[in-house]
């Protein structure tokens, strides 16, 4: 069976559509089969079980761990000790629009875990780039207030799956 799709598909790209597949880079791969996933254009698509009724699956699409680590060293950059003489302002700037363009672009799928993994990240460091940003240590604006808050006083965005909280 698995023979006769190949060729049919080859028949018809090939054919149809005058492409050329990369037979050493093209997989037939069995979503079916437990923990097989298919790694495609930055997401991983995998087939899971729901918890509440464990003979039906679903598929899942969320950002691959390889999007996870070009976005962590996007923002590492960002936020580097490198960039210490730049106005804060310029700084959430820049990592707003990297935010947004990679949340607009995984939004689709299951991407909440990836997002909330994302978000902690950009405010671990948010609060190291501010801390070492000079010779003394950056002053929250309210002593009483929390990092948390002070980074969404500073208007860095928060990734959701619906919208883009800006604070």
């Amino acid at each position: 069976l698995t023979k006769k799709i190949t060729n049919w598909i080859k028949k018809e790209v090939e054919g149809r559509f005058g492409l050329v597949i990369n037979c050493e880079k093209t997989k037939i791969k069995d979503l079916a089969e437990p923990k097989e996933q298919l790694d495609f254009l930055g997401f991983t698509i995998r087939s899971e079980i729901l918890e509440k009724v464990p003979w039906k699956k679903y598929c899942t699409i969320q950002p691959s761990k390889n999007s996870l680590k070009k976005i962590k060293e996007k923002i590492r950059e960002i936020t580097s000790p490198g960039n210490g003489y730049k106005p804060i302002g310029a700084i959430v700037k820049s990592l707003n629009l990297c935010l947004r363009g990679w949340g607009e672009y995984f939004k689709k799928g299951h991407p909440s875990k990836a997002f909330s993994n994302v978000n902690a990240y950009v405010d671990e460091r948010v609060i190291h780039f501010l801390q070492r940003r000079s010779q003394k240590r950056y002053k929250k604006s309210q002593s009483s207030e929390t990092w948390y808050q002070e980074i969404r006083r500073l208007k860095v965005m928060l990734l959701t799956k619906k919208v883009f909280v800006k604070a």
